[in-house]
Order: C-alpha cells, then sequence, then structure tokens
C-alpha cells in the first residue's frame, strides 16, 4: 500500500513485480515478470485561506476610501501549489446585522 502526499498532483509510472516467499531453491522464480502503470493524481482546487488580524475595525463616518488590507487579512493564500497561482482571490462581504446600507461595495478583490 501506499499514500499520496497531502495537496500535490501529477503522473508517476510505476514498475509492479508480484513475489512469493517460495525462495528460488533448485531453479525455483520467486517473481512475476514486471508490469507497468501510470498513476495519475488529478488536481482539486484547495480553498484559500486567511486570518483576521482583528475582529473590530473602526472607520472614521467620512472614510470613504478606507481601504481593505493587512488590518484586516493576513497570511492569505491561494491554497494549492502552482496550478493555483493563477487564480484570482476575491472577499466577498456579508452584512449579517447592524446598519442597513453601511457599505457602498461589498466585494474585495486581491
Amino acid at each position: 500500500s501506499f499514500s499520496l502526499a497531502p495537496q500535490r498532483n501529477g503522473m508517476v509510472r510505476l514498475e509492479l513485480v508480484l513475489v512469493d516467499d517460495g525462495g528460488t531453491l533448485n531453479g525455483g522464480i520467486d517473481a512475476s515478470e514486471p508490469a507497468y502503470i501510470t498513476l495519475e493524481v488529478l488536481p482539486v482546487n484547495q480553498a484559500p485561506t486567511f486570518e483576521l488580524e482583528a475582529d473590530v475595525l473602526e472607520a472614521a463616518e467620512q472614510a470613504s476610501a478606507w481601504r481593505f488590507s493587512a488590518k484586516v487579512a493576513d497570511f492569505v493564500s491561494l491554497g494549492g501549489w502552482d496550478e493555483e497561482a493563477s487564480q484570482t482571490l476575491t472577499f466577498t462581504v456579508e452584512v449579517l446585522d447592524g446598519v442597513p446600507g453601511l457599505f457602498v461595495h461589498q466585494e474585495v478583490e486581491l
């Protein structure tokens, strides 16, 4: 048996040989001819990750140009390896409670 490395994908060619425990005494043969197989591990989109810098933010009432930045999120990651490098990350903001209409634009693209 074997285990795949986490969050990795690609292709490998494997050689398989079946061996018994009968030994090779008196001209015996304990191994089959090799067979070959290709294993392809397909990529799966990994979820992006981030950490909050603070759970409470403050902005002045007239701060129309307030920017979403490292003040809010840190360690932002695409969540995968090289195959995800071309993806665009977007934070979406959903108001759960509070003052309706407080935000004019609720999507932040990185």
